[in-house]
């Protein structure tokens, strides 16, 4: 009973003293809003000046007046920058020569350009009749191994005999594989590997000239010799890709640009007997077309469309047909395109163009083929294994007659090259255990070895006087 009134007193005291407090703040309002002073601040001096009230500070305001923005300073005098510090000429105290005397860095030859240029005068060829006999000289390749070759030649007679020994015409060629083409009158050869020129051999000097010998020069592949014995033709390329198809003086090393394709590629291609005009295909993107041009470059004219390109074209001696390995087999058209039909009897005899182009007899009557069963006697021809699989087959083109030359050997057997006549035929075999160039009658009869050389032997060709 005694806690509770002392609470009661307590609260009671509290409610006093806010009754106290809130009687003298709203005396301190009242002094203050009828401009009078509370009594501790009267000591000091203030405005009896009313401040104007909020609606009232709106009319003091001339909104019609536009106040300019002060802008940036205005500098009258011109600044002028002085350098105060300019650094000292540096000089470099010379060794025994000062600059060192430099050599200049050689000018790179460019590649020869891929656009189409011109060519010689497009002067025709006398064609090439047969020899009354088989006189003359085969030249060949041979050496201990396939890396250091020399060129060799037989004297042969008028019925095809060897006359004396061996006449050697020039040593290390340095041929260390690849392919070699002689000229139609084998003054010079040809030499490249599989996709790749290496240079010509001139067999009467027996001097070697690399191939762009005086300029950075593409790589290329061999399709035929101009019958002018100067000119070839080749797939230039660069870097695997094809640069167009070139007829190149072995003389100067100046070229002709036959075709440029820029897509697609150069399949093969022959030249007339005459020099006077250009077979060949072109294939891309999974189509083919056989063209017909000028050696001059000019008045290029499609012969047909084909699905794929065929290569490895031959033009007859006699300029009136020529031969490529077609869909359906060896395939035959006439000089002006027509006339297209297929030579039956060779696809049944299991005899095909592959890697070599056919090889005419000088009376166009008969085609020398080298059936090869795979690519090993092209991209390795100085392999001994190659004679397992490359065979020789001859057909007659008037009658459509196939046959093996030896008879009934189909494998063991490369290189073939005519007599200047037609009436024999020469090849290398290793029938003896060694590679050794023999020959035998177009008819199959003498049969008979003409070398021993126990070396590796290679690309014979029969020669005229």
């Amino acid at each position: 009973m005694k806690n509770r009134n002392n609470t009661l007193r307590v609260a009671l005291e509290v409610t006093l003293l806010v009754l106290l407090v809130l009687v003298l703040s709203t005396a301190i309002s009242v002094l203050v809003k009828n401009g009078q002073e509370p009594a501790s601040l009267a000591t000091h001096e203030y405005p009896t000046q009313a401040y104007p009230q909020p609606e009232e500070i709106v009319h003091l305001i001339d909104l019609s007046t536009e106040i300019p923005y002060p802008g940036p300073t205005q500098y009258t005098t011109p600044v002028t920058i002085t350098l105060v510090h300019t650094p000292p000429a540096i000089t470099l105290t010379p060794f025994e020569e000062w600059p060192p005397t430099l050599t200049p860095w050689p000018t790179p030859t460019p590649y020869p350009s891929a656009t189409l240029r011109p060519g010689p005068t497009n002067t025709p060829v006398p064609l090439v009749q047969p020899a009354s006999d088989a006189s003359g000289m085969i030249l060949y390749l041979d050496g201990a191994d396939n890396k250091n070759t020399t060129l060799d030649a037989l004297s042969m007679d008028g019925k095809g005999l060897v006359i004396g020994s061996n006449l050697k015409s020039s040593t290390g060629t340095n041929l260390s594989w690849g392919n070699a083409y002689a000229s139609p009158d084998g003054s010079r050869i040809a030499l490249f590997g599989e996709w790749c020129a290496e240079g010509i051999l001139f067999t009467d000097s027996g001097k070697y000239e690399p191939l762009y010998k005086y300029t950075i020069g593409p790589c290329g592949r061999f399709f035929d010799w101009h019958p002018d014995n100067h000119h070839i033709l080749i797939l230039s390329t660069m870097n695997y890709e094809g640069l167009g198809l070139w007829l190149v003086d072995t003389d100067t090393w100046e070229f002709t640009v036959l075709d440029a394709p820029g897509i697609g590629k150069i399949r093969g291609g022959s030249i007339s007997p005459d020099g006077r005009k250009v077979i060949y295909s072109w294939e891309g993107a999974g189509s083919g077309e056989v063209w017909m041009v000028n050696t001059d470059g000019q008045d290029a004219y499609l012969l047909s469309s084909e699905n794929g390109a065929p290569s490895n074209f031959a033009w007859s001696p006699d300029g009136s047909k020529i031969v490529f390995p077609g869909p359906y087999g060896i395939t035959l058209i006439d000089e002006d395109g027509e006339n297209l039909r297929t030579l039956k009897s060779a696809s049944e005899a299991g005899c095909g163009i592959r890697h070599y182009p056919p090889i005419w007899s000088p009376d166009s009557r008969f085609l020398l083929i080298q059936n090869d069963l795979d690519d090993l006697p092209y991209t390795d021809p100085w392999s001994p294994q190659t004679f397992k699989d490359a065979g020789i087959c001859l057909v007659d083109v008037v009658n459509d007659i196939t046959s093996w030359l030896p008879p009934g050997e189909t494998t063991g057997n490369m290189h073939p090259t005519w007599s200047p006549d037609g009436s024999q035929v020469a090849f290398v075999s290793d029938r003896s255990g060694m590679s050794e160039i023999w020959a035998i009658n177009v008819d199959g009869a003498n049969l008979r070895q003409l070398t021993n050389a126990a070396q590796y032997v290679r690309f014979p060709y029969w020669r005229r006087p």
